[in-house]
């Protein structure tokens, strides 16, 4: 169903692909080592970890476009018309909120280099931060990152280009801004609304800050999901930069998430009232479909100072990723 091939080979030898994914799905729900999984899966350390690579990359090269790009299935007008009465009719102000923004830090050990560009004041640890859009269903709609943890939110949003995207498709017939709300670290846009700021707010100011408030923690709600599912992307001491794609294992973790959620719902979901689509069509029935015939992958391993160097080749099919713009995360976290 995650696009997992049939059969998978490896010089010199060759795996299902099931078993790919199931090393995958160990690995991440919760921290362990390889060591450990030797008499799970009956293989060495040096196999299970190139297979666990090849796992994560394949799943993140096929299906991180429904993370990263919003033009998807679920975003139409007519389902931000869905989101929107489903929030309003939960007690919101805003009859045209189709969704709920915020960043999140993921904390990870200190870098050898680049330390003061990844470090986050705020929280006191290194980190990549990420942007993440909710949804009344359940879904993670939209995810941006990873960026340097140093970053701001308001930063991330502006290299999102999730603002521009809005402003050209989500608006009423009559020329109504769809809106996503977010916390007061947000500027006020037409398509991005937050609480009220000041000392001296009136009464129904305040009562609009406490009713949004109440319907806004949907979104910590998945945040802390993604964590309870796959532990091992909360587990900062094995989350190195140069050595493993901390922000890649995020990014899957956030769409694995979401393929929980569409097979058995969730918090946010029950909340408001509203289904995921199904597995198919959050796998399946999009612009990059997935041909889930019989198709073979070969990668050549190549041993070198001690580095593991995999190149993936595939005939039938193009696979390519959305990577952040930062040139420290695109060689340091990918």
């Amino acid at each position: 169903m995650l696009g997992i091939l049939l059969c998978l080979q490896y010089v010199p030898h060759s795996v299902l692909g099931l078993e790919v994914l199931c090393i995958v799905l160990k690995r991440l729900s919760y921290p362990c080592r390889y060591l450990d999984l030797e008499g799970f899966f009956h293989r060495p350390r040096f196999e299970l970890c190139m297979l666990f690579n090849l796992g994560v990359n394949h799943i993140d090269g096929m299906f991180s476009e429904r993370l990263t790009n919003p033009a998807q299935p679920w975003l139409t007008i007519a389902k931000l018309h869905e989101y929107s009465a489903a929030v309003y009719a939960k007690g919101a102000p805003l009859n045209l909120c189709w969704g709920f923004i915020d960043g999140t830090v993921r904390k990870m050990c200190k870098p050898q280099v680049h330390q003061r560009e990844v470090y986050n004041g705020h929280k006191r640890v290194h980190a990549l931060k990420f942007q993440s859009v909710v949804t009344p269903n359940g879904l993670i709609a939209n995810l941006f990152g990873p960026m340097p943890g140093r970053r701001h939110d308001a930063a991330l949003l502006n290299a999102s280009g999730l603002m521009d995207y809005m402003e050209a498709n989500m608006n009423t017939q009559d020329g109504r801004p769809f809106c996503v709300y977010g916390d007061p670290a947000y500027p006020l846009r037409p398509h991005l609304q937050r609480p009220h700021r000041g000392q001296r707010l009136t009464a129904a100011q305040q009562q609009h800050n406490t009713d949004m408030s109440r319907v806004r923690q949907a979104v910590e709600w998945q945040f802390g999901k993604i964590v309870s599912l796959w532990a091992f992307v909360d587990f900062a001491n094995n989350l190195k930069l140069n050595l493993s794609p901390v922000g890649k294992l995020y990014r899957l973790g956030a769409l694995l998430t979401n393929c929980h959620a569409c097979l058995y719902g969730n918090q946010t979901s029950d909340y408001f009232g509203l289904n995921p689509p199904s597995l198919d069509e959050y796998l399946l029935k999009t612009s990059r479909s997935c041909d889930l015939s019989i198709q073979v992958f070969t990668y050549t391993v190549t041993l070198a100072r001690k580095n593991v160097l995999l190149a993936v080749h595939s005939h039938l099919t193009a696979i390519g990723s959305c990577h952040p713009k930062s040139a420290l995360i695109l060689a340091s976290s990918i």
